[in-house]
């Protein structure tokens, strides 16, 4: 037993001195297999022992900066962007325009938000080599980033013209036309990119979102129905979008899924409970509208609340709750005093109450507002106010 034990011992003993001896082999004296394992590690992500590696490589051979530049990457795969630098300015210090440095080092400045810093790096690649798209692509997104939309775009052009295919570079494009509105310009990207590549999917977002913007409802449906072909499923912000392109293209029955969609992600978003309401109400489901227009108010912000009171007026109206009516309209008046709403309450009471004196005052007083874009409205009331002056004369005689 003690025998069996002991030759177990030895054998650990020889393969752990056996390995531990190869691996250093492996590590500085054998380069090529060094070089080889210091790839696996990086590959698989083993940051800390390929870096560990390299240091024991470089001490080897301390002027082979190619080292420290898989030292410098490692660490800010890993995340370690202090390390990072003072790596990357070791190489600078002894070859000031090397490329590797120098784009590694924009890379950490850029993940650090130091823009101007990765701008100044990137620039000076431009020096070396103005013909590089990349390094145009990379200065036009950290442009972007620093609000220079001018730079932003001048260089994503230059990106473009020295690497047409770049999928990349026309996106880039075509978001920032998007943000300045200028929807021929970034419709003319899109088409360049669906070219290259008709079902790249950020493409036709872009196609969407700009056909939305410039109220092409029709165009964004079939868009948003292309993106829902390819992935199966819809954003939160797709699902938006074609929740109200089906409701201001009056397809209120498809409109329900996607609106719905939408306030199980953001329950508490007064404006899409506000035109789940309206859908409902458009298709004379007042009795499912009105808890929409109610989660909208309780969740509104204050320029909304009047038009949110106005059309839950309208739904209580319509289901024939005329007290329920008043109220939110008086609320929807104190808020904004929109003259159309004293003629709304005028009928509400009018309808209601057996007492006209509340309905002819309020149609007095909508009749001397200065409203001339519900003529319909006027012409009503004043035909009212002159029945409803008769009616009381002759009930104060009777």
């Amino acid at each position: 037993m003690k025998t069996a034990i002991a030759l177990r011992t030895l054998l650990i003993t020889i393969f752990i001195t056996t390995y531990v001896g190869a691996q250093d082999s492996i590590q500085v004296n054998d380069s090529i297999s060094g070089c080889e394992k210091i790839n696996v590690l990086m590959a698989n992500y083993q940051f800390q022992e390929a870096i560990t590696l390299l240091d024991r490589c470089y001490q080897n051979d301390s002027t082979n900066i190619n080292y420290l530049k898989k030292i410098g990457s490692c660490h800010v795969s890993s995340g370690r962007l202090v390390d990072a630098k003072r790596v990357f300015k070791k190489i600078l210090d002894i070859d000031s325009i090397n490329r590797t440095a120098l784009q590694q080092l924009a890379q950490v400045y850029s993940k650090e938000a130091n823009y101007q810093q990765a701008l100044d790096k990137y620039k000076k690649l431009i020096d070396i080599d103005s013909t590089n798209s990349y390094y145009h692509k990379q200065i036009a997104i950290l442009s972007s980033k620093k609000g220079d939309v001018i730079q932003s775009i001048a260089h994503y052009q230059k990106a473009q013209y020295l690497d047409p295919r770049d999928l990349e570079t026309i996106a880039g494009l075509c978001e920032l036309f998007l943000d300045l509105e200028q929807y021929a310009l970034a419709d003319a990207y899109v088409k360049k990119g669906q070219n290259l590549d008709p079902k790249n999917i950020k493409l036709i977002q872009y196609q969407v979102k700009s056909a939305y913007q410039q109220q092409k409802f029709e165009e964004a449906i079939v868009g948003i129905k292309a993106i829902e072909d390819l992935t199966k499923e819809l954003s939160a912000y797709m699902s938006k979008l074609l929740g109200l392109s089906y409701y201001f293209t009056k397809d209120y029955k498809r409109a329900i899924e996607p609106l719905k969609k939408v306030i199980e992600t953001e329950p508490e978003s007064d404006v899409f409970h506000y035109y789940l309401g309206l859908v409902y109400s458009s298709i004379d489901e007042h009795e499912k509208s009105i808890p929409h227009f109610e989660k909208a108010i309780e969740f509104g912000v204050s320029k909304n609340l009047a038009k949110y009171y106005n059309y839950l007026g309208e739904s209580r109206r319509e289901i024939g709750n005329f007290e329920g009516s008043i109220r939110a309209y008086r609320e929807a008046y104190q808020i904004s005093e929109n003259d159309i709403l004293l003629y709304q309450l005028a009928r509400n009471y009018d309808i209601y109450y057996k007492d006209k004196k509340t309905a002819l005052d309020y149609y007095q007083k909508y009749l001397v507002t200065k409203d001339t874009t519900n003529a319909e409205a006027r012409d009503y009331s004043k035909h009212r106010v002159s029945e409803l002056k008769e009616y009381l004369h002759m009930s104060a005689g009777s």
